[in-house]
Protein backbone atom coordinates (compact mmCIF):
# COMPACT_ATOMS: atom_id res chain seq x y z
CA UNK A 1 0.00 0.00 0.00
CA UNK A 2 1.14 3.55 -0.76
CA UNK A 3 1.95 5.45 2.45
CA UNK A 4 1.66 9.15 3.26
CA UNK A 5 3.65 10.09 6.36
CA UNK A 6 1.52 12.11 8.78
CA UNK A 7 4.18 13.17 11.29
CA UNK A 8 5.17 16.59 9.96
CA UNK A 9 2.24 18.10 11.82
CA UNK A 10 1.75 21.42 13.59
CA UNK A 11 0.19 19.65 16.60
CA UNK A 12 3.53 17.99 17.40
CA UNK A 13 5.18 20.33 19.90
CA UNK A 14 8.64 20.33 18.33
CA UNK A 15 7.33 20.78 14.79
CA UNK A 16 4.82 23.45 15.76
CA UNK A 17 7.58 25.46 17.44
CA UNK A 18 9.85 24.99 14.42
CA UNK A 19 7.10 26.37 12.17
CA UNK A 20 6.74 29.38 14.45
CA UNK A 21 10.48 30.04 14.72
CA UNK A 22 11.22 29.19 11.06
CA UNK A 23 13.76 26.66 12.36
CA UNK A 24 14.53 24.19 9.55
CA UNK A 25 16.52 21.63 11.60
CA UNK A 26 13.67 19.64 13.27
CA UNK A 27 11.62 19.75 10.07
CA UNK A 28 14.41 18.48 7.84
CA UNK A 29 15.44 15.84 10.39
CA UNK A 30 11.90 14.45 10.45
CA UNK A 31 11.60 14.59 6.66
CA UNK A 32 14.81 12.58 6.29
CA UNK A 33 13.52 10.04 8.82
CA UNK A 34 10.33 9.65 6.79
CA UNK A 35 12.42 9.09 3.68
CA UNK A 36 14.46 6.44 5.49
CA UNK A 37 11.20 4.69 6.43
CA UNK A 38 10.30 4.66 2.69
CA UNK A 39 7.09 6.67 2.79
CA UNK A 40 5.73 7.56 -0.65
CA UNK A 41 4.45 11.05 0.24
CA UNK A 42 5.20 13.45 3.09
CA UNK A 43 2.19 15.30 4.49
CA UNK A 44 2.76 18.90 5.61
CA UNK A 45 -0.04 19.70 8.05
CA UNK A 46 -0.20 23.38 8.98
CA UNK A 47 -3.64 23.20 10.58
CA UNK A 48 -5.86 26.27 9.93
CA UNK A 49 -2.80 28.52 9.34
CA UNK A 50 -4.96 31.63 9.54
CA UNK A 51 -2.07 34.01 10.17
CA UNK A 52 0.69 34.07 7.58
CA UNK A 53 -0.40 30.75 6.08
CA UNK A 54 0.76 31.33 2.48
CA UNK A 55 4.25 32.46 3.49
CA UNK A 56 4.60 29.62 6.01
CA UNK A 57 3.52 26.98 3.51
CA UNK A 58 6.04 28.17 0.95
CA UNK A 59 8.81 28.15 3.53
CA UNK A 60 8.00 24.63 4.75
CA UNK A 61 7.73 23.23 1.22
CA UNK A 62 11.10 24.67 0.25
CA UNK A 63 12.66 23.57 3.56
CA UNK A 64 11.56 19.96 3.08
CA UNK A 65 12.37 19.74 -0.62
CA UNK A 66 15.85 21.09 0.08
CA UNK A 67 16.75 17.77 1.73
CA UNK A 68 14.10 15.44 0.25
CA UNK A 69 13.59 16.52 -3.36
CA UNK A 70 12.46 13.12 -4.61
CA UNK A 71 9.34 12.55 -2.46
CA UNK A 72 6.13 14.47 -3.34
CA UNK A 73 4.50 16.52 -0.61
CA UNK A 74 0.87 16.58 0.51
CA UNK A 75 -0.17 20.16 1.26
CA UNK A 76 -2.52 19.84 4.22
CA UNK A 77 -4.37 22.89 5.53
CA UNK A 78 -7.88 24.37 5.45
CA UNK A 79 -6.37 27.68 4.24
CA UNK A 80 -6.97 27.71 0.47
CA UNK A 81 -4.57 30.61 -0.11
CA UNK A 82 -1.81 28.70 1.71
CA UNK A 83 -2.30 25.67 -0.53
CA UNK A 84 -2.12 27.87 -3.63
CA UNK A 85 1.12 29.40 -2.34
CA UNK A 86 2.59 25.95 -1.71
CA UNK A 87 1.70 24.79 -5.22
CA UNK A 88 3.56 27.79 -6.66
CA UNK A 89 6.91 26.66 -5.23
CA UNK A 90 6.50 22.87 -5.08
CA UNK A 91 8.83 21.01 -7.45
CA UNK A 92 7.08 18.13 -9.17
CA UNK A 93 3.51 16.97 -8.66
CA UNK A 94 2.05 17.89 -5.26
CA UNK A 95 -0.95 16.31 -3.52
CA UNK A 96 -3.59 18.78 -2.28
CA UNK A 97 -5.08 17.60 1.01
CA UNK A 98 -7.97 18.12 0.69
CA UNK A 99 -10.98 19.24 -1.38
CA UNK A 100 -14.30 18.86 0.44
CA UNK A 101 -17.57 17.89 -1.25
CA UNK A 102 -18.95 21.34 -0.58
CA UNK A 103 -19.61 23.70 -3.53
CA UNK A 104 -18.15 26.73 -1.75
CA UNK A 105 -14.88 24.80 -1.38
CA UNK A 106 -14.51 22.75 -4.55
CA UNK A 107 -15.53 25.58 -6.91
CA UNK A 108 -12.44 27.45 -5.65
CA UNK A 109 -10.07 24.53 -5.29
CA UNK A 110 -10.62 22.43 -8.42
CA UNK A 111 -9.49 25.28 -10.74
CA UNK A 112 -6.35 25.63 -8.61
CA UNK A 113 -5.66 21.87 -8.79
CA UNK A 114 -6.18 21.95 -12.57
CA UNK A 115 -3.89 24.98 -13.00
CA UNK A 116 -0.92 23.31 -11.28
CA UNK A 117 -1.74 19.80 -12.59
CA UNK A 118 -1.67 18.54 -9.02
CA UNK A 119 -3.18 15.45 -7.44
CA UNK A 120 -5.88 15.99 -4.83
CA UNK A 121 -7.66 14.26 -1.97
CA UNK A 122 -11.41 14.27 -2.67
CA UNK A 123 -12.80 14.37 0.87
CA UNK A 124 -16.37 13.07 1.14
CA UNK A 125 -17.44 15.64 3.72
CA UNK A 126 -20.60 17.23 2.38
CA UNK A 127 -22.85 20.19 3.19
CA UNK A 128 -24.46 18.16 5.99
CA UNK A 129 -21.14 16.95 7.37
CA UNK A 130 -20.30 13.26 7.76
CA UNK A 131 -22.17 10.95 5.35
CA UNK A 132 -24.29 8.35 7.11
CA UNK A 133 -23.48 5.30 5.01
CA UNK A 134 -21.95 4.03 1.78
CA UNK A 135 -24.87 5.34 -0.30
CA UNK A 136 -24.41 8.92 0.83
CA UNK A 137 -20.65 8.56 0.28
CA UNK A 138 -21.39 7.44 -3.27
CA UNK A 139 -23.63 10.43 -3.97
CA UNK A 140 -20.98 12.87 -2.68
CA UNK A 141 -18.29 11.09 -4.70
CA UNK A 142 -20.32 11.48 -7.91
CA UNK A 143 -20.77 15.21 -7.27
CA UNK A 144 -17.14 15.87 -6.35
CA UNK A 145 -15.54 13.82 -9.12
CA UNK A 146 -17.93 15.20 -11.73
CA UNK A 147 -16.92 18.76 -10.81
CA UNK A 148 -13.24 17.83 -11.11
CA UNK A 149 -13.71 16.07 -14.45
CA UNK A 150 -15.50 19.11 -15.88
CA UNK A 151 -12.24 21.06 -15.45
CA UNK A 152 -10.18 18.35 -17.13
CA UNK A 153 -8.86 16.72 -13.95
CA UNK A 154 -8.68 12.96 -14.66
CA UNK A 155 -9.90 10.39 -12.17
CA UNK A 156 -6.36 9.05 -11.85
CA UNK A 157 -5.34 12.26 -10.05
CA UNK A 158 -8.11 11.97 -7.44
CA UNK A 159 -7.54 10.31 -4.05
CA UNK A 160 -11.06 9.69 -2.73
CA UNK A 161 -11.23 9.79 1.10
CA UNK A 162 -14.36 8.09 2.54
CA UNK A 163 -13.62 9.50 6.05
CA UNK A 164 -12.60 7.23 8.92
CA UNK A 165 -14.25 7.59 12.35
CA UNK A 166 -13.15 6.23 15.76
CA UNK A 167 -14.05 2.60 16.43
CA UNK A 168 -15.18 3.45 19.97
CA UNK A 169 -17.83 5.88 18.70
CA UNK A 170 -19.31 4.72 15.37
CA UNK A 171 -18.48 1.15 14.37
CA UNK A 172 -21.15 1.20 11.65
CA UNK A 173 -19.25 3.97 9.84
CA UNK A 174 -16.22 1.71 9.47
CA UNK A 175 -18.33 -0.98 7.80
CA UNK A 176 -19.75 1.72 5.50
CA UNK A 177 -16.18 2.69 4.55
CA UNK A 178 -15.39 -0.89 3.55
CA UNK A 179 -18.61 -1.19 1.53
CA UNK A 180 -18.01 2.11 -0.25
CA UNK A 181 -14.47 1.11 -1.22
CA UNK A 182 -15.85 -1.92 -3.04
CA UNK A 183 -18.12 0.43 -5.04
CA UNK A 184 -15.59 3.15 -5.87
CA UNK A 185 -14.30 1.84 -9.21
CA UNK A 186 -17.85 1.51 -10.52
CA UNK A 187 -18.55 5.11 -9.55
CA UNK A 188 -15.24 6.70 -10.55
CA UNK A 189 -13.14 4.31 -12.67
CA UNK A 190 -9.40 4.77 -12.29
CA UNK A 191 -9.61 6.93 -9.17
CA UNK A 192 -7.17 6.37 -6.33
CA UNK A 193 -8.14 6.50 -2.68
CA UNK A 194 -6.72 7.40 0.71
CA UNK A 195 -7.75 7.80 4.34
CA UNK A 196 -6.73 9.27 7.68
CA UNK A 197 -5.97 5.86 9.16
CA UNK A 198 -5.16 6.98 12.71
CA UNK A 199 -8.70 8.32 13.15
CA UNK A 200 -9.94 4.79 13.81
CA UNK A 201 -7.93 4.52 17.03
CA UNK A 202 -8.43 8.10 18.24
CA UNK A 203 -9.33 8.09 21.93
CA UNK A 204 -8.27 4.48 22.52
CA UNK A 205 -5.11 3.15 24.21
CA UNK A 206 -4.67 0.64 21.35
CA UNK A 207 -3.67 2.99 18.57
CA UNK A 208 -1.10 0.96 16.63
CA UNK A 209 -2.84 -2.44 16.45
CA UNK A 210 -6.19 -0.93 15.43
CA UNK A 211 -4.50 1.14 12.72
CA UNK A 212 -2.65 -1.92 11.43
CA UNK A 213 -5.73 -4.13 11.35
CA UNK A 214 -7.94 -1.61 9.57
CA UNK A 215 -5.26 -0.87 6.98
CA UNK A 216 -5.25 -4.56 6.02
CA UNK A 217 -9.05 -4.55 5.74
CA UNK A 218 -9.10 -1.36 3.68
CA UNK A 219 -6.42 -2.61 1.31
CA UNK A 220 -8.37 -5.78 0.64
CA UNK A 221 -11.43 -3.64 -0.13
CA UNK A 222 -9.47 -1.65 -2.72
CA UNK A 223 -7.87 1.23 -0.78
CA UNK A 224 -4.86 2.64 -2.67
CA UNK A 225 -3.06 4.56 0.09
CA UNK A 226 -3.19 5.50 3.77
CA UNK A 227 -1.98 8.46 5.81
CA UNK A 228 0.06 6.74 8.52
CA UNK A 229 2.46 7.21 11.41
CA UNK A 230 5.79 6.24 9.86
CA UNK A 231 7.25 5.59 13.33
CA UNK A 232 4.96 2.54 13.64
CA UNK A 233 7.43 -0.01 12.27
CA UNK A 234 4.90 -2.82 12.02
CA UNK A 235 2.41 -0.82 9.94
CA UNK A 236 5.19 0.23 7.56
CA UNK A 237 6.31 -3.40 7.23
CA UNK A 238 2.77 -4.55 6.46
CA UNK A 239 2.25 -1.71 3.94
CA UNK A 240 5.45 -2.80 2.17
CA UNK A 241 4.24 -6.39 1.80
CA UNK A 242 5.68 -8.13 4.87
CA UNK A 243 3.89 -10.33 7.47
CA UNK A 244 1.53 -12.26 5.16
CA UNK A 245 0.56 -14.45 8.14
CA UNK A 246 -1.04 -11.46 9.88
CA UNK A 247 -2.75 -10.34 6.70
CA UNK A 248 -4.15 -13.84 6.20
CA UNK A 249 -5.66 -13.89 9.69
CA UNK A 250 -7.52 -10.63 9.09
CA UNK A 251 -8.76 -11.91 5.72
CA UNK A 252 -10.08 -15.08 7.37
CA UNK A 253 -12.06 -12.97 9.85
CA UNK A 254 -13.50 -10.95 6.95
CA UNK A 255 -14.46 -14.18 5.18
CA UNK A 256 -16.15 -15.64 8.27
CA UNK A 257 -13.58 -18.42 8.63
CA UNK A 258 -12.52 -17.16 12.08
CA UNK A 259 -15.27 -16.00 14.42
CA UNK A 260 -13.68 -15.76 17.87
CA UNK A 261 -10.23 -14.70 19.14
CA UNK A 262 -9.88 -18.08 20.87
CA UNK A 263 -9.56 -19.82 17.49
CA UNK A 264 -6.05 -18.34 17.21
CA UNK A 265 -3.09 -18.94 19.49
CA UNK A 266 -2.46 -16.19 22.09
CA UNK A 267 -0.34 -13.31 20.83
CA UNK A 268 -0.47 -10.81 18.01
CA UNK A 269 -2.66 -13.02 15.82
CA UNK A 270 -5.34 -13.10 18.51
CA UNK A 271 -5.10 -9.32 18.83
CA UNK A 272 -5.74 -8.98 15.11
CA UNK A 273 -8.79 -11.24 15.29
CA UNK A 274 -10.30 -9.20 18.14
CA UNK A 275 -9.75 -5.92 16.30
CA UNK A 276 -11.16 -7.20 13.00
CA UNK A 277 -14.30 -8.55 14.73
CA UNK A 278 -14.89 -5.15 16.35
CA UNK A 279 -14.38 -3.24 13.10
CA UNK A 280 -16.84 -5.55 11.31
CA UNK A 281 -19.42 -4.90 14.03
CA UNK A 282 -19.47 -8.54 15.17
CA UNK A 283 -18.88 -7.37 18.76
CA UNK A 284 -19.35 -4.09 20.59
CA UNK A 285 -15.94 -2.52 20.97
CA UNK A 286 -14.58 -1.43 24.33
CA UNK A 287 -10.99 -0.85 25.44
CA UNK A 288 -11.28 -3.43 28.23
CA UNK A 289 -12.80 -6.06 25.90
CA UNK A 290 -10.00 -5.53 23.39
CA UNK A 291 -7.38 -5.85 26.12
CA UNK A 292 -8.85 -9.08 27.50
CA UNK A 293 -9.78 -10.75 24.20
CA UNK A 294 -6.88 -9.36 22.15
CA UNK A 295 -4.26 -10.22 24.70
CA UNK A 296 -1.08 -8.85 23.14
CA UNK A 297 0.49 -5.79 24.71
CA UNK A 298 1.67 -2.71 22.85
CA UNK A 299 5.21 -3.55 23.96
CA UNK A 300 5.09 -7.08 22.56
CA UNK A 301 3.95 -5.75 19.18
CA UNK A 302 6.79 -3.24 19.10
CA UNK A 303 9.29 -5.99 19.97
CA UNK A 304 7.80 -8.20 17.25
CA UNK A 305 8.33 -5.48 14.61
CA UNK A 306 11.79 -4.62 15.93
CA UNK A 307 12.93 -8.23 15.82
CA UNK A 308 11.53 -8.70 12.32
CA UNK A 309 13.38 -5.62 11.12
CA UNK A 310 16.65 -6.89 12.56
CA UNK A 311 16.23 -10.44 11.28
CA UNK A 312 15.46 -9.24 7.74
CA UNK A 313 18.30 -6.70 7.56
CA UNK A 314 21.10 -7.20 5.04
CA UNK A 315 23.92 -9.46 6.33
CA UNK A 316 26.50 -6.76 5.69
CA UNK A 317 24.62 -4.27 7.85
CA UNK A 318 24.21 -6.84 10.60
CA UNK A 319 27.91 -7.75 10.53
CA UNK A 320 28.92 -4.10 10.80
CA UNK A 321 27.02 -3.64 14.07
CA UNK A 322 29.29 -3.57 17.14
CA UNK A 323 29.08 -4.62 19.84
CA UNK A 324 26.90 -7.62 19.07
CA UNK A 325 23.28 -6.98 20.06
CA UNK A 326 21.64 -8.93 22.83
CA UNK A 327 19.70 -12.03 21.70
CA UNK A 328 16.38 -10.91 20.24
CA UNK A 329 13.16 -12.48 21.52
CA UNK A 330 12.00 -15.45 19.52
CA UNK A 331 9.62 -14.37 16.78
CA UNK A 332 6.16 -15.54 17.49
CA UNK A 333 4.71 -18.28 15.34
CA UNK A 334 1.07 -17.61 14.61
CA UNK A 335 -1.13 -20.64 14.11
CA UNK A 336 -4.86 -20.99 13.74
CA UNK A 337 -6.40 -23.78 15.80
CA UNK A 338 -8.10 -26.41 13.70
CA UNK A 339 -11.21 -26.73 15.82
CA UNK A 340 -14.45 -28.10 14.52
CA UNK A 341 -17.25 -25.57 14.73
CA UNK A 342 -20.80 -25.49 13.40
CA UNK A 343 -21.23 -23.94 9.99
CA UNK A 344 -22.81 -20.52 10.24
CA UNK A 345 -26.21 -20.15 8.62
CA UNK A 346 -26.10 -17.69 5.72
CA UNK A 347 -27.78 -14.38 6.42
CA UNK A 348 -31.03 -13.83 4.49
CA UNK A 349 -30.64 -11.62 1.47
CA UNK A 350 -31.85 -8.07 2.18
CA UNK A 351 -35.13 -7.14 0.55
CA UNK A 352 -34.73 -4.38 -1.96
CA UNK A 353 -37.16 -1.52 -1.84
CA UNK A 354 -39.20 -1.08 -4.98
CA UNK A 355 -37.98 1.94 -6.91
CA UNK A 356 -40.42 4.81 -6.63
CA UNK A 357 -39.99 7.50 -9.23
CA UNK A 358 -41.90 9.93 -7.04
CA UNK A 359 -39.47 9.75 -4.12
CA UNK A 360 -37.02 12.65 -3.90
CA UNK A 361 -33.40 12.17 -2.86
CA UNK A 362 -33.10 11.95 0.90
CA UNK A 363 -36.86 11.81 1.62
CA UNK A 364 -37.97 9.63 4.55
CA UNK A 365 -34.37 8.45 4.91
CA UNK A 366 -33.29 6.30 7.86
CA UNK A 367 -29.58 5.94 8.63
CA UNK A 368 -28.17 2.58 7.53
CA UNK A 369 -31.18 1.70 5.35
CA UNK A 370 -30.77 1.40 1.59
CA UNK A 371 -33.69 3.52 0.47
CA UNK A 372 -34.10 6.51 -1.85
CA UNK A 373 -30.38 7.37 -1.55
CA UNK A 374 -29.41 4.04 -3.10
CA UNK A 375 -31.90 4.62 -5.92
CA UNK A 376 -30.50 8.11 -6.47
CA UNK A 377 -26.94 6.80 -6.70
CA UNK A 378 -27.92 4.06 -9.14
CA UNK A 379 -29.66 6.55 -11.41
CA UNK A 380 -26.85 9.09 -11.16
CA UNK A 381 -24.09 6.57 -11.87
CA UNK A 382 -26.03 5.19 -14.83
CA UNK A 383 -26.50 8.69 -16.19
CA UNK A 384 -23.00 9.99 -15.52
CA UNK A 385 -20.25 7.42 -15.98
CA UNK A 386 -16.98 8.91 -14.82
CA UNK A 387 -14.32 7.86 -17.30
CA UNK A 388 -10.92 9.30 -18.16
CA UNK A 389 -10.39 13.06 -18.18
CA UNK A 390 -14.10 13.83 -18.41
CA UNK A 391 -17.55 12.34 -18.05
CA UNK A 392 -19.27 10.73 -20.97
CA UNK A 393 -22.98 11.16 -20.99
Amino acid sequence: MITIGENLNVIKKEIGQAFKDRNPEPIQRLALAEKAAKVDYIDINLGPARKGGPELMQWVVQTVQEVVPDIPLALDTSNIEAIAAGLEVHKGTALVNSVMARPERYTKMWPMVAKYEAEAVALLWGPDGLPRDENERSALCVELCYAANELGIPNEKLFVDPIITPVNIQQNQLMADLSFMQMLQDICPGAKSTNGLSNISNGTPWREPLNQIFMIMLERSGMYSSIVDFEDKLIMQIAQGHHPELVQIVHKVMDGEINTPQEVEPGIGRTYVAGALAILGKVLYSDSWFEVEGGASQKSMEEFAEHYQKSSAAPAAAAAAAPAPAPAPKQEKIEVKAEARPKAEPAPAPRRRKKDKGVEYGADREAGVAGPDAVYVERTVARWRLRGPGIQR
